[in-house]
């Protein structure tokens, strides 16, 4: 059973009002036990990338920086791919800021690294009066969808995903773990049909503390990044074809 450690300030008025609030938070991605034993031998060339990534990646713990308008998501555990797997493209740090509608993502592709720039995502929240205790946090039930790209799928090139977060408005603060953000508190649990983004421990505290964009790979546009890997995808089925 995972443990919660929670360190949060109690004058509760003065997170809602102060301007200077910053912190920390220990996410793990789990994956979901229907899924456990995903086949990753598929003839979507993508869904197999997605599959593999995310075998890859669950029980690894994330880092979230983040202050009142700026976030920044970072892999702890750089663990490395299973023997016999593998993965086209990964995801290093995820960088947000509500301010300026702005999110850049460092990717590795094939070893070439990419910031990846777009515009905040909508992930059309739909709240509701569901609650329940996440450690001690008394957190809100909220529901959206969210748009994936089918990397490789022409017939299909993208399909939305549908999304349930908990959310404490305790903690003030609109992000959460990854791409997702948007709601009246801290995300602190995330579910999709095959995986889960959970709370381990979270840090509030009432200054400003910087956050830095990642500026490591060449700058790309997120429709140019798509072309990109969709070129890379194609060029993989041709390989496996012949």
């Amino acid at each position: 059973m995972l443990r919660y450690l929670f360190i949060i300030l109690f004058s509760f008025p003065t997170i809602v009002f102060a301007q200077d609030i910053s912190g920390k938070v220990i996410y793990q991605l789990l994956l979901k036990k229907q899924h456990d034993s995903l086949n990753t031998q598929s003839n979507n060339y993508a869904l197999s990338f997605a599959k593999n990534a995310l075998l890859n990646n669950t029980g690894k713990k994330y880092e979230l920086r983040f202050n009142m308008y700026e976030s920044i998501f970072i892999e702890l555990d750089k663990l490395g791919l299973s023997p016999g797997s593998f993965s086209i493209s990964s995801s290093d740090k995820l960088y947000r800021n509500l301010k300026e509608n702005i999110v850049i993502e460092q990717k590795d592709v094939f070893g070439k690294l990419f910031l990846v720039s777009d515009s905040l995502n909508n992930y059309n929240w739909k709240l509701t009066q569901e609650s329940k205790l996440i450690g001690k946090l008394k957190s809100y039930k909220a529901e959206g969808v969210f748009k994936i790209n089918n990397y490789g799928n022409s017939d299909s090139p993208e399909q939305l995903i549908k999304v349930i977060a908990w959310y404490s408005d305790s903690i003030p603060i609109s992000t959460g773990p990854g791409e997702f953000y948007g709601l009246p508190g801290l995300i602190v649990e995330l579910e999709t049909k095959t995986y889960i983004y959970r709370v381990l421990e979270t840090e509030i505290k009432e200054t400003k503390d910087e956050i830095k964009k990642p500026k490591k790979g060449e700058v790309i546009s997120k429709e140019n990044y798509d072309k990109v890997l969709n070129e890379k995808i194609n060029e993989i089925r041709k390989k496996y074809k012949n």
